[in-house]
């Protein structure tokens, strides 16, 4: 881990964001997300 370069870091660090929202986004089209979805998705629209 040591090893690793910055961009090689910030380059997993992003692919862990990206593959946590893709797993959001399709958590709250399922419908099964419940009040936290309602609010990530409300957190969401304040971020944009």
């Amino acid at each position: 881990m040591a090893s690793e370069t910055p961009e090689a870091i910030a380059d997993a660090a992003s692919q862990a964001v990206s593959d946590i929202a893709a797993a959001a986004a399709d958590w709250l089209a399922t419908g099964t997300g419940g009040p936290l979805a309602a609010a990530v998705a409300g957190e969401v629209e304040q971020g944009k």
